[in-house]
């Protein structure tokens, strides 16, 4: 009997508290934290994102293990290119929520720089002859102005795009802005660990650089295997990949979700208990359950089942 992934102790409270911490976010955004509108805006976009990544996630869960579509295993080497992108936008969450209004307009005003260096670069090759090319580059300068409203680009910075500063890989942010021997925020702990126990694997596979496809190349060859093989892969190798990425990509929102809570300060309809919850099930894996035991154990100070 083939094994399967029972979710339905977390997934739906999962899916329910990233909706309801985005309608705080929508909605109660605290008055003392008024300057920081467009920090606001960039964790909802993280959030959302982050929240679709994981709706698509589980979408694929479903086909791969369901036997009326023919149990489509591949399906399954698609999820840690998902999880890569899930845990580039949790760490942009940590690191932007500790400084939420300076790095929010950097996130912001860097993404306006990429945005208006590669139009500027799509009109000076671009053909003036031809005109639907022209009226498309001409919309997107328009959303490109817009943006320097919105992101409060200056005229100086938008004269010269290149000297605004770049947002930080994920790898620079472990210790940007760091002294030697100082403080560091507990989001950072956070962030450092996620990157160095996650980045190097989700990155091989997207790449598809040797130790990615170390990783998985064994999956592509699995037609010229021994029918043995191909049913312990089927069995074993390819549930192991789902459950792996389920349970990281949930502790990854779910990271997300616990940072606004604490920054919006909602405690609301039990909220905290709810996370716990979350928490207490997917901590039962030993990668989540040391994400839990950094910083969200203690968190929330609540009696639990761990």
């Amino acid at each position: 009997m083939r094994p399967t992934i029972d979710a339905s102790a977390f997934q739906v409270e999962l899916r329910r508290a990233a909706r309801l911490i985005a309608l705080q976010i929508e909605r109660a955004w605290p008055e003392k934290h008024r300057a920081a509108e467009h920090g606001g805006a960039a964790l909802m976009t993280c959030l959302q994102l982050a929240l679709h990544y994981w709706n698509c996630e589980s979408f694929l869960l479903y086909i791969a293990e369901n036997p009326v579509a023919g149990w489509m295993d591949e399906h399954s080497l698609v999820l840690p290119l998902i999880d890569r992108a899930m845990l580039e936008t949790a760490c942009n969450a940590l690191f932007m929520i500790e400084d939420l209004e300076v790095r929010a307009r950097l996130f912001n005003q860097a993404g306006w720089k990429d945005a208006a260096m590669e139009i500027s670069r799509l009109e000076q090759d671009a053909d003036p002859s031809d005109e639907a090319t022209s009226r498309y580059l001409a919309q997107r300068r328009l959303h490109v102005d817009a943006g320097r409203q919105l992101f409060r680009v200056s005229a100086e910075q938008a004269e010269k795009p290149s000297q605004i500063h770049q947002w930080p890989t994920v790898t620079k942010m472990k210790d940007y802005g760091l002294k030697q021997d100082g403080h560091i925020p507990q989001t950072r702990t956070v962030l450092r660990h996620l990157v160095n126990s996650f980045y190097k694997e989700l990155s091989g596979i997207v790449h598809g650089d040797g130790y990615g496809q170390l990783l998985q190349g064994g999956f592509a060859h699995a037609m010229q295997m021994a029918p043995e093989k191909r049913e312990q892969l089927r069995n074993e190798a390819y549930p192991l990949v789902r459950a792996t990425s389920l349970l990281r990509s949930s502790a990854f929102l779910l990271c997300i979700i616990c940072e606004i809570q604490q920054y919006l300060g909602y405690r609301e309809h039990l909220f905290e208990v709810k996370l716990l919850r979350i928490w207490e099930v997917i901590a039962l894996q030993k990668e989540v359950r040391e994400i839990y035991e950094l910083r969200y154990k203690a968190l929330y100070d609540l009696p639990t089942l761990l």
